[in-house]
């Protein structure tokens, strides 16, 4: 239950801030004052959703593992996240000069990082005894 509860709570946060960010893009002034950057942010501030929404619940169940100490878990969820999700699409980037790509392969990687940690959820909760 608290699991869920967690769960919830760091997706709602992380998508409350991208949208935060999203619909007031103003606010990165605050966090720079190149003109390059600042004319160019639009483009780019609807990745923080998928970004900040499975980076949510990637970070949140990389604290439940360092919780149990299970770092042979999260050290094999990270090779697999950048080996499978962010790596390919990374190298496509590259070559072909893509910022938009960059982004899609950090979504990925966060997606990957919250699938492969998610599926080992289970598993703990059966080792630990809990319901």
């Amino acid at each position: 239950m608290l699991l869920w509860l967690s769960g919830g709570a760091s997706l709602l946060s992380g998508l409350v801030f991208a949208l935060i960010f999203v619909f007031l893009p103003g606010l990165f002034s605050l966090l720079t004052t190149l003109p390059e950057v600042s004319d160019r942010i639009g483009n780019y501030t609807p990745w923080l959703l998928p970004v900040l929404g499975f980076g949510s619940i990637a970070y949140m169940l990389d604290g439940y593992f360092l919780g149990l100490t299970e770092g042979k878990i999260l050290r094999q969820s990270a090779i697999i996240a950048a080996l499978v999700g962010f790596a390919p699409v990374a190298l496509a980037a590259w070559i072909v000069g893509s910022i938009q790509l960059l982004w899609l392969a950090l979504s990925l990687f966060m997606v990957v990082r919250a699938v492969t940690l998610g599926i080992r959820v289970p598993q703990t909760l059966d080792s630990q005894g809990l319901p």
